[in-house]
């Protein structure tokens, strides 16, 4: 199993690339009915998945103007749509926590007021 784990620890953008793949097969049945601005909504959403570690804020806040596009075109929901749980993640896993937004800080790391 160690094994494995080192092959994707050394293969960062390979398996980030298969995640955004997977991701967009599983939100395509739900898009390809409609027309082609929903799809390319959904390709916005799931791309940034590919470049999360390199770029984790752009890549969120593409998929944020992706997600926010389908939300306005009431497109519905998708599997697609966890692709915006895993940048969220990968936003708080890969930036300081200064520099992270407020909403993602823990209310409990919170310095008191004196």
């Amino acid at each position: 199993m160690s094994v494995l784990y080192a092959w994707l620890r050394r293969h960062p953008v390979l398996v980030d690339g298969m995640l955004a793949f997977f991701l967009a097969l599983t939100g395509l049945p739900q898009i390809i009915a409609r027309d082609w601005p929903h799809f390319l909504f959904m390709l916005l959403l799931v791309v940034p998945v590919a470049f999360r570690r390199r770029r984790p804020v752009l890549a969120f806040a593409i998929a944020a103007a992706g997600g926010g596009c389908l939300v306005l075109t009431r497109s519905g929901m998708s599997a697609a749509d966890l692709a915006i749980v895993v940048l969220l993640y990968t936003l708080a896993a890969y930036r300081r926590a200064a520099s992270r937004s407020p909403g993602l800080r823990s209310p409990c790391s919170a310095r008191p007021s004196r």
